[in-house]
């Protein structure tokens, strides 16, 4: 039996001195925080398959997606379809 796993995001993120910390994966979805210092960025991110997440839990920011920029600051949640953006269509050719 698997057991449940409870995380408190806001503060395992301020406490995470680590850019990228995987926090728990399963089988189909995987938890995983980014600290992300003011003026970074964290590039381009490409899951062929997966629908992503995104939940801000401080500062401001702006959150490029499947070609759309919003604005984005504490509390907000961003989500990406990977059919809807494009990313999970096969290669051309």
């Amino acid at each position: 039996m698997a057991s449940m796993q409870h995380f408190s995001i806001a503060a395992v993120a301020e406490q995470s001195a680590d850019f990228r910390r995987v926090l728990w994966t399963g089988e189909h979805a995987q938890l995983v925080i980014m600290t992300v210092p003011p003026g970074g960025e964290i590039g381009a991110e490409t899951h062929e398959h997966n629908d992503q997440i995104l939940t801000f839990v401080s500062g401001t920011g702006e959150a490029d997606v499947a070609g759309q920029t919003k604005a984005v600051a504490p509390g907000d949640l961003v989500a990406d379809d990977a059919e809807e953006s494009g990313q999970d269509q096969p290669p051309a050719g």
